[in-house]
């Protein structure tokens, strides 16, 4: 091999090579040390925001991870009530204009043009913008609230959505105005009871459901088989959390409906994530995210509310649908219930009589977006029923209930662990008639004229003892021919007999809440001799019973 003489500059690409070793191990020093550097002072800083982030905590009380989250849902519960609040000044402020006194029936409450509700589109829209709110749908009342930027931004979005949908609502309404105005008044030149004023709005069903779907089948079966198009009913399914087996029951609730029924709005599907505590905590919040839902997100009118443990009767809807007007134009009334607590056989007759009652039962009941701008702020954590019944949200309206009960409770197991149902609920009567209530007036219902009635009856009725009226009412004594009327001394403890100790030798539900006896009204508890005869059974309070 031929060795030739070297070139000049053989050494210049290796030296050149090495510089360049050297520039990227000094790059590589520089970044490492910074990279170092950085993260000690970032250490620094996150130890003195975490000192100061537990100085915080420990300021407001937060121990733990529980109370982080009660935290963020008491400051989500108390921007939901800054929002509430502002729409119930404003629905103040129109009530103001229409002149209606509070704690009276108005009898020209209807406007010939509705009334603007957020979120109505979404009330009015199925298949295609369903599944476009779907998730929101998935969306909780307790989830953390947004950033502050966010939660600035959202009265601006919602008032954006309700401007954009104003000019075609006004335009509809003035095209019905002139024509509606008409009607109304005819209806109250031919009747002048509350049944004759026209519905507001649209009606929502809500069913609360959570782990229990045997019941939920049962209860949407029932629901599935008397519903119909003419109530225009709007259906939501809201679940507490995501058990498998419920969904599977809902989804083919909602596809044998959509079949069913294709001109009516399809059901809808709420999810909420459940919240932290007891059974009846949980329930409380599930109640808060759908009734927000109904009325705050989605702009409907009223709501029936049902649970998965209830049987509805043939006549269900059309008892609501005929008790909504008394509930949208009669300031005496807070809720129309479907329940009797003492509902039982031996103690109803009329399947077409509606009564007033101090006493909220629940168990198949409906509200307005009224009552609700009103309690929504203010929602109980826990125990919601019992809450609706204190003075504070009573504030001595009442709730209008039926004779013969339109639900019937089956669910032995649940929150209440069946509390009172074999010797009281499971015994009480599902009416099984189908009454037209279209036809019927119900002017009685006037508070003036209910308590003039009310109070005559029991000045009429002929004083008599506890063992003459269950002669009476189980059988043995049917031929009544008069109204009969029990004194108590006291509700419970103190005087005898006491209202307690009388119903428990009736057979009828004794307890009291908040100083109302159940199913009371004015102190007193009526009921029917039953078995076929309708003269009156009254409990009444003696002269000097408290019951206030």
């Amino acid at each position: 091999m031929r060795r030739g003489k070297p070139k000049r500059g053989g050494n210049k690409g290796n030296k050149g090579t090495t510089k360049i070793y050297f520039l990227i191990f000094a790059a590589g020093f520089v970044a490492v040390t910074f990279f170092l550097i950085g993260g000690i002072l970032k250490s620094c800083t996150n130890d003195v925001k975490g000192i100061d982030l537990k100085r915080t905590l420990n300021a407001v009380g937060v121990k733990n991870l529980k109370d982080v989250g009660r935290t963020y849902q008491d400051l989500e519960a108390k921007y939901e009530a800054s929002l509430q609040t502002i729409q119930s000044l404003q629905l103040k402020m129109e009530r103001t204009k229409r002149n209606i006194p509070i704690g009276s029936v108005n009898n020209d409450a209807i406007p010939g043009i509705k009334p603007l509700q957020v979120g109505q589109k979404y009330a009015d829209q199925d298949g295609e913008a369903a599944a476009a709110i779907e998730k929101h749908d998935e969306k909780s009342s307790n989830q953390l609230m947004p950033p502050p930027g966010e939660a600035n931004r959202l009265p601006i979005q919602k008032a954006a959505i309700v401007g954009s949908d104003v000019a075609a609502i006004k335009k509809n309404n003035l095209r019905r105005d002139s024509k509606s105005t008409r009607n109304l008044h005819a209806n109250n030149n031919d009747h002048n009871n509350n049944n004759n004023k026209q519905i507001l709005g649209k009606t929502a069903l809500v069913v609360i459901c959570f782990n229990r779907p045997k019941y939920l089948r049962k209860t949407l079966d029932k629901i599935f088989e008397y519903y119909h198009n003419e109530n225009d009913v709007t259906i939501f399914l809201s679940q507490d959390g995501r058990v498998s087996s419920v969904e599977s029951v809902i989804d083919n609730f909602i596809a044998k409906f959509k079949m069913k029924f294709p001109d009516s709005p399809v059901p809808i599907h709420l999810f909420h994530t459940q919240s932290i505590g007891n059974g009846y905590m949980k329930l409380a919040q599930h109640f808060k995210y759908a009734l927000n839902e109904i009325f705050v997100t989605r702009g409907h009118a009223r709501t029936i509310i049902v649970e998965d443990d209830l049987e509805i009767a043939p006549d269900f809807f059309d008892y609501f649908n005929a008790m909504a007007p008394i509930l949208d134009n009669d300031d005496t009334v807070m809720a129309i219930s479907a329940w009797n607590d003492n509902g039982f056989q031996q103690f109803t007759t009329d399947a077409t009589k509606v009564v007033r009652s101090d006493f909220f039962p629940g168990l198949g009941w409906m509200l307005n977006k009224r009552m609700w701008d009103e309690w929504g702020p203010k929602w109980p954590k826990g125990y919601w029923d019992d809450w609706l019944r204190e003075p504070p949200q009573r504030k001595n309206r009442v709730t209008i209930r039926p004779e013969i009960s339109r639900t019937f409770t089956f669910g032995k197991k649940g929150v209440s662990h069946a509390q009172f149902f074999e010797r009281y609920l499971g015994k009480v009567v599902l009416n099984k008639e189908h009454i037209n209530w279209k036809n019927l007036d119900f002017s009685y219902l006037n508070k003036e004229s209910y308590d003039k009635e009310l109070h005559d009856a029991v000045d009429k009725a002929t004083a008599t003892d506890v063992s003459t009226v269950k002669n009476i009412a189980y059988g043995h004594d049917n031929t009544l021919d008069h109204d009969v009327k029990i004194f108590y001394k006291s509700l419970d403890k103190g005087p005898q007999p006491s209202f307690h100790m009388l119903a428990n030798q009736l057979g009828i539900m004794g307890d009291s809440k908040a100083r109302v006896p159940r199913t009371g009204y004015l102190g007193i508890v009526s009921l029917r001799a039953g078995n076929g005869n309708n003269k009156r059974i009254f409990l009444v309070p003696a002269v000097d019973v408290k019951l206030k």
